[in-house]
C-alpha cells in the first residue's frame, strides 16, 4: 500500500504530520503533496496511491480551492479520506440542514430564506427569540441572537443590501439562514469513525451568555449511550466515513437533536479520557485518548492493507 498525504493549509499543521509520522513508523509508503500547488491533481493522478488522507482549510479562499479538486477527485478512482459525501457537509449549514430534513434526522426548527421578501413575511409569524447564522463559520463566531422585530429588520436589511447589523460573511450576503433559540447549558459533540469508535465531550457555555454553540470550555464526561446509538443510527443512513455532531437538547420536543456535523476538527478532544468501540449491537469504554489523526490512520490505512 501507497499513500498521498495532503499538506495541511491550516496556520497550525497537525493532521497531515501526523500522518507522516504514523506512515513513516508502520512502514507504509508515502508522498506529500501540496494542494496550493499548480500541478497538485496531475501529480497525484500520476502517484496513483490507494488512499490520499487529505484534512481541508477552513478559510473561504481555501475551502472554495479545496472543495473544487476534491470533487474534481471523487469522479476518479482514488480513494481520498474522507471521502466527498462525507466532506461536503464540512462549514456547511445550509447543505446540512436540508440533508437533515430530507432523511427526517431530529434537528432544531430551522427556516433558509434566499429573498429579502421571503424573509420579511417570516416576521409576521415567527417567535422570539431566535437566531441568525452563517452558512460557515464555528463556536458561535457567526451567529446573531435576535430579540425583537427591529433587529430582525436591521440584519435582513444587512444581508441582502449590506447596511445595517449583519455578521455573516460577504459572499454569504442575500440569504437567510434563522434557526429556533433552544435556552440549553452546554452542546454534546460526539463523534464516530466508520461506525465502530466514538468518543464526546460536553461544550459548555460562560455563565451569563447566550451561545448557539460551544465556546471552548470542556467536560469530558462519559458519553451517554443514547448519544453513541444515534449518531451510529445517523451515520449508517448518510454513509458517512466519520462524523463530528453537535447534539442540543429540545426540552419542548424532548429529544435530541443534531445541531450541525464536520468532518475535521482542533486538538481538544485529546484531552478526553475515553474512547468507546463498538462490537455488534454493544459499546465498550476503554480510557484512552488516541487523537482524530491517529484513528482514521489505523481504519482507513492499516486495516484496509
Amino acid at each position: 500500500m501507497k499513500i498521498a498525504i495532503v499538506k495541511d493549509t491550516v496556520p497550525i499543521p497537525l493532521w497531515s504530520e501526523v500522518w507522516k509520522t504514523l506512515a513513516e513508523k508502520n512502514s507504509i509508503e508515502y508522498e506529500e503533496f501540496d494542494s496550493l500547488d499548480s500541478d497538485f491533481l496531475d501529480r497525484i493522478l500520476a502517484y496513483d496511491p490507494d488512499r490520499v488522507l487529505w484534512r481541508s482549510g477552513n478559510s473561504p479562499i481555501k475551502k472554495f480551492k479545496d472543495e473544487s479538486q476534491r470533487m474534481l477527485l471523487d469522479k476518479t478512482k482514488l480513494r481520498v479520506v474522507s471521502d466527498w459525501n462525507t466532506h461536503w457537509l464540512y462549514d456547511h449549514k445550509i447543505r446540512q440542514t436540508c440533508l437533515f430534513k430530507l432523511h427526517n434526522i431530529p434537528h432544531p426548527e430551522t427556516h433558509i430564506y434566499f429573498t429579502e421578501k421571503q424573509a420579511m413575511d417570516s416576521l409576521k409569524t415567527v417567535e422570539y427569540p431566535f437566531i441568525i447564522k452563517a452558512d460557515a463559520g464555528a463556536g458561535s463566531t457567526s451567529f446573531c441572537f435576535v430579540e425583537d422585530k427591529a433587529e430582525a429588520i436591521n440584519i435582513i436589511q444587512g444581508a441582502f443590501h449590506r447596511q445595517g447589523k449583519w455578521t455573516g460573511r460577504e459572499y454569504e450576503s442575500c440569504v437567510i439562514y434563522a434557526q429556533e433559540y433552544l435556552p440549553i447549558e452546554h452542546v454534546w459533540r460526539v463523534a464516530i469513525f466508520k461506525n465502530k469508535v466514538a468518543w464526546g465531550y460536553k461544550a459548555l457555555f460562560k455563565p451569563g451568555t447566550i451561545k448557539a454553540s460551544g465556546q471552548g470550555i470542556h467536560d469530558y464526561a462519559n458519553v451517554p449511550t443514547v448519544l453513541l446509538n444515534l449518531i451510529l443510527k445517523i451515520s449508517k443512513k448518510l454513509r458517512w466515513d466519520w462524523g463530528m455532531c453537535d447534539f442540543v437538547w429540545n426540552e419542548k420536543r424532548k429529544e435530541w437533536q443534531l445541531l450541525e456535523v464536520t468532518d475535521t476538527c482542533g486538538q481538544a478532544h485529546t484531552n478526553r479520557e475515553y474512547t468507546y468501540y463498538r462490537t455488534g449491537s454493544k459499546w465498550t469504554r476503554k480510557k484512552e485518548n488516541t487523537s482524530v489523526q491517529e484513528i482514521v490512520f489505523n481504519l482507513f490505512v492499516l486495516e484496509d492493507k
